[in-house]
């Protein structure tokens, strides 16, 4: 009888435990665990607490027997989990456990979706989970697999805003459907990590900004939802501004590469006035947008020929790269290497303007850099940034002298005919083979005499490949023009 009491009694205590679990498990999971720390024993500690808490809800779960939503609560965890072995900056960064967690979140979100969808607290877990699904096999390589989870997660997103109820969760679902949008179109452009397919990702580009812009009209609800801010807390629309620009920054990065130039630099120019706005709130945050949105700026201005306004963006963005550098004590060795591209975007504006020995001071260490970079990592995209170091480092120092010293442009010949090189083993990268004419261009114009011919020849011919890759630029089409014009002018 005793036993059979003991029996009786066990699942109304495990419920208790579980709804004293459940008042705990926001602040446990995506309070303290949100704050991310590289300091090994702290994020031990925290993965050590969140399988604790894991374990503690599946045995709860055993005994109460089937309930939806302690299996949403266990999917936050697989969620977090995921979310923090994924986490490349991370020291405990492990793909296969991200994988598993992940796979986890995703499972126990499909079981349950058809009856909790509307539930407010669910669909942030399983927007989560379908996320780093995604960035799972984003780090895989899977990219068709990566493309189809977000996909899957903004299907859920529409679905989760239609049965949510007009007011405040309306637009909180509304702005999960906007980030559900760009994080599709980053995984559909042709950015290095998506699909390749431009014209669907502009598609969701644009969505997304249409929805954020419509979350911009919400004036009562984003009151409301101000209203319940502690101090220092990021108000609505301020987030609203980071998105925007995040969006807008990607969408000129993709335009860009497209040869669509007036375009890239409208995006850029609205991307860095929002996160201004952004940042006139919390002056010390949104650090890395404005770097991005500055770097971008810069590119896109350069391309139009805007060399001033190129500079000061790439100088302004050189200044907080500088500082980040700086403070970069347990960074990745990525802060560097930024810091290092500015330094050759800066370069770049400056010899469009014909600033030779700024551009000789600047990158004076540039090439050891991305020498030694490139003995550890050999990848393409850090050959391509040795190549650009060399040719702008040397082609400043040989204008420096002059074109009647010869051996002063073997340098500059050299790194040419090793852009001639790089571009055929990378035949579709618009980017190297628009280096290589620049290269083999500034020769052909600024070279020695006896160089000039066959150089504006070779010039010629790679902007006609050029031309193939994207549509030339407003500083390429004359470089074109001057190049060919002298080649047929010689017969060649």
């Amino acid at each position: 009888r005793q036993c059979q009491s003991s029996v009786a009694i066990a699942p109304k205590l495990a419920e208790i435990r579980l709804a004293e679990v459940r008042g705990e498990l926001p602040k446990l999971v995506f309070a303290f665990n949100e704050s991310r720390s590289p300091v090994t024993l702290l994020t031990s500690q925290k993965v050590d607490l969140l399988l604790r808490t894991l374990a503690t809800l599946e045995r709860l779960l055993l005994t109460t027997g089937i309930d939806e939503f302690a299996q949403i609560e266990i999917a936050s965890v697989h969620v977090r989990l995921s979310e923090m072995f994924a986490d490349q900056v991370l020291l405990n960064w492990d793909i296969e456990l991200a994988r598993g967690h992940a796979e986890k979140a995703v499972d126990l979100v499909d079981r349950v979706w058809a009856s909790q969808r509307s539930h407010a607290a669910f669909y942030g877990n399983a927007s989560r989970a379908y996320a780093v699904m995604a960035e799972v096999e984003t780090q895989s390589g899977n990219k068709e697999r990566a493309a189809a989870m977000r996909s899957r997660g903004l299907d859920l997103a529409i679905q989760a805003l239609a049965a949510a109820p007009d007011g405040v969760e309306g637009l909180l679902r509304r702005s999960e459907v906007s980030s559900a949008y760009q994080a599709l179109a980053l995984a559909l452009d042709d950015n290095g990590i998506g699909l390749g397919r431009y014209e669907e990702a502009m598609a969701m580009y644009r969505a997304a900004l249409e929805s954020r812009l419509a979350e911009m009209t919400r004036t009562a609800e984003i009151e409301m939802l101000d209203a319940k801010l502690e101090y220092g807390q990021h108000r609505y629309k301020t987030l609203l501004y980071q998105s925007l620009s995040n969006t807008l920054t990607n969408l000129s990065s993709s335009l860009l590469r497209h040869g669509q130039y007036e375009k890239a630099v409208v995006a850029a120019r609205e991307s860095v006035s929002y996160i201004r706005k952004a940042k006139a709130a919390h002056p010390r945050d949104f650090h890395l947008e404005l770097v991005a949105g500055l770097r971008q700026l810069a590119k896109s201005e350069l391309q139009m020929g805007n060399a001033e306004a190129s500079l000061t963006a790439a100088q302004e963005h050189l200044a907080l790269e500088k500082t980040d550098a700086d403070a970069a004590h347990f960074r990745h060795e990525f802060v560097y290497d930024d810091f290092e591209l500015c330094k050759l975007a800066v370069a770049a504006a400056l010899n469009q303007l014909s600033r030779t020995a700024d551009t000789a001071t600047l990158l004076q260490t540039s090439v050891n850099y991305w020498r030694t970079r490139y003995f550890k990592d050999s990848r393409p995209h850090v050959e391509r940034s040795v190549l650009e170091a060399e040719f702008r480092s040397k082609h400043a120092e040989a204008l420096l002298w002059g074109a009647n010293l010869a051996d002063k442009w073997e340098p500059v010949v050299s790194t040419a005919e090793r852009l001639r090189a790089f571009s055929i083993a990378n035949p579709k990268n618009a980017d190297v083979w628009l280096l290589r004419a620049e290269a083999e261009s500034g020769i052909a114009i600024n070279g020695p005499t006896a160089l000039r011919r066959l150089w504006a020849r070779n010039a010629c011919n790679t902007w006609t490949e050029v031309a193939k890759l994207r549509n030339l630029s407003p500083v390429g089409l004359p470089l074109q023009s001057t190049t060919c014009t002298a080649a047929k002018a010689d017969g060649l």
